[in-house]
Parts: C-alpha cells; structure tokens; sequence
C-alpha cells in the first residue's frame, strides 16, 4: 500500500516481486493520492491493472474532472481485497496516519506483525545517526531503519501505531 510519493519507494518492491513470480502468490497494489493529476507512475500503473495476477486499485483524495474512479482514504481499499493472513505479507510507504491505520488493520486481519514493514518518517539532517534529528524512542531512522516491522515498531513508542 502506497500513498503519494510512497509508491516511489515501494516501485522497486513491486518490480522485485514481478521479476520473480514464481516465489509470489497474488500481488496487491493499493495506491492513494491526493488528486489524480498527483498520481505517479501512470505507465506502471496500467501495465499492473492489466495483468490478471495483480489487483491494483487506486483512489483520491479529492476528484478533479474527468476522475471517475474512487474518491477517498487509501487505507479504504482494504475493504475491497481479500486476503489469506498466513500467506501474506504487507509492505507499505506514505504518510504516518495512513501507515499506522494500514498496519494496525492488517494486524486485526491476522497478518503477523514480522511480516508487515513499513518505512518511517522522520526528519533526518546529518543521515549518520550523529545529529539524533530522527530519534524514535531509542532508535535512530537513519541509520536503524528507516524500514521497520510492526513488531520492531510495537516495541517502541511510535505515536503512528497509537
């Protein structure tokens, strides 16, 4: 699940899994943007809407004019996808509301904490672990992450999983 920029990230993810079918099942790709005209990768996109072994769904945010698709939260679209927890894994990329709703939901669903990852938003200055700027509870996002499981991150105080 991706939402903006952060399908940027996960692009490469979804080439990785694609490149090695054999080792995947059922590829999901849930992506929200704020207006359509934000929306990334159009190319990738289609070419994922048209394999049959991928269920890609987009929404927005808010609709401009010619948008006929959906028109709301991201973190919606898990409604729409049917998922087996003990199969599955969940990797997601976007703004710390969405992520935390995106991982506490897969959690409720049955996926295990160890297979949800996520990346973490901080402000990073030096990059290096020196200035401390990306301090999460005990962790530097630097140089610690800034990929992270749920499990690593339920062991913190991350105010994302509140």
């Amino acid at each position: 699940m991706a939402g903006g920029i952060g399908l940027a990230p996960l692009r490469s993810v979804i080439f990785s899994c694609l490149d090695n079918r054999e080792a995947y099942g059922r590829i999901f790709i849930l992506y929200g943007s704020r207006l359509p005209s934000d929306i990334a990768f159009h190319a990738d996109i289609k070419e994922w809407q048209q394999d049959a072994s991928i269920t890609c769904l987009l929404t927005v945010d808010r609709a401009e004019p010619g948008w006929d698709g959906p028109v709301g939260l991201v973190t919606a679209l898990l409604d729409k996808i049917d998922i087996a927890p003990d199969r599955c894994c969940g990797i997601v990329c976007g703004p710390p509301m969405m992520i935390g709703a995106t991982l506490n939901n897969l959690s409720a669903r049955g996926l295990a904490d160890d297979n949800l990852i996520t990346t973490m938003e901080r402000h990073m200055k030096c990059g290096v672990g020196i200035c401390r700027h990306c301090h999460l509870d005990g962790k530097l996002v630097c140089t610690d992450g800034p990929v992270f499981t749920r499990a690593q991150l339920m062991k913190m105080d991350v105010a994302e999983l509140r």
